[in-house]
C-alpha cells in the first residue's frame, strides 16, 4: 500500500539519509496472489518455507468477492493486477523522488546467486558481498492450485 508516499517526513528521511533501497519483487504476480490469498486464509502466515511442505496444508475455499488487506477482489487475476499496479507505482514513486533502488526478483533469490550478488553489490557499491549457498525457501513452496479454490 502506497499511503507512505504521502508522508513528507518519510520522503525527507529517505533523501537526507541517501537511502538505497532493494525491492524484492516476484515476477509471477499470479503465483504471488495465490500465495498471499492462501496464506491469509490458512493462518495469516504469508510466507512459506521448505518445512511447510512437510506439514499437510489444508484446502481453502474462498467465496468471491473476497477481502484481502482491506480491499475486495473478484478473482486471482484481479489481485495479481493490483499487485503489479502497486509495484509499478512504488517504482514510479522512487523515481520521482530520486531514490537509488535496485530490483531483485524472488526467482533470482532462489535460483540465480550470481545475478543476486551483482545487483546487491551494485547498489551497495561493495564488491565483497557474500551470498549464502542455500536460501531457506524454494520457488513454489506448495501447489496452490491443489489447495486454493475460489467459488
Amino acid at each position: 500500500h502506497l499511503s507512505f508516499s504521502l508522508n513528507q517526513q518519510f520522503r525527507d528521511f529517505l533523501k537526507k539519509e541517501k537511502a538505497k533501497i532493494i525491492l524484492l519483487i516476484r515476477k509471477n504476480s499470479i503465483a504471488q496472489a495465490k500465495s498471499s490469498l492462501y496464506g491469509n486464509f490458512v493462518n495469516q502466515n504469508f510466507h512459506f518455507t521448505e518445512q511447510d511442505i512437510l506439514k499437510k496444508k489444508k484446502i481453502i475455499r474462498v467465496k468471491s468477492p473476497f477481502l484481502l488487506c482491506g480491499k475486495f477482489y473478484t478473482s486471482i487475476n484481479e489481485l495479481a493486477d493490483y499487485i503489479e499496479q502497486q509495484t509499478f507505482l512504488l517504482k514510479r514513486y522512487l523515481d520521482n523522488i530520486n531514490i537509488n533502488y535496485e530490483i531483485i526478483y524472488y526467482e533470482e533469490l532462489v535460483s540465480d546467486k550470481k545475478s543476486l550478488k551483482n545487483k546487491i553489490s551494485k547498489i551497495l557499491e561493495n564488491k565483497n558481498i557474500e551470498i549464502a549457498e542455500k536460501v531457506k525457501t524454494i520457488k513454489s513452496p506448495i501447489n496452490y492450485d491443489d489447495l486454493l479454490f475460489i467459488d
